[in-house]
């Protein structure tokens, strides 16, 4: 049985990632109304739509791989809600994908700060 890994989205994943988003969302009701239609230039369309999202507010995204390709993509953006003054914040900025720091590896399996 093929071995399914979740790791973070990383700069190099976005072209993929985006790929794989465009063409599990080419049916969706939705977005055939929107772009009228479901073909190729619509899926290009899509893919554009994510490439943009993926690139500017990138949120805390999963990415589900098998043998090294991506076969899945889950994104999370918090939501803002009120400011917390608090000078001992843990929160990272989930929009910089540069944040994502590979501490190293435990069990065979990555672990990422």
């Amino acid at each position: 049985m093929e071995q399914l890994k979740i790791s973070f989205l990383e700069k190099s994943d976005i072209s993929n990632a985006s790929k794989v988003l465009s063409e599990a969302m080419l049916n969706v009701p939705l977005h055939i109304a929107v772009f009228q239609g479901q073909g190729e230039r619509e899926r290009k369309l899509i893919e554009k739509m994510f490439m943009e999202l993926l690139s500017d507010l990138p949120g805390i995204t999963f990415l589900a791989r098998i043998n090294r390709k991506i076969v899945g993509v889950m994104r999370m953006k918090s939501c803002e809600g009120r400011k917390v003054h608090d000078t001992h914040s843990q929160t990272e900025d989930v929009n910089n994908l540069n944040w994502r720091n590979l501490i190293g590896t435990a069990n065979g399996h990555e672990t990422i700060r």
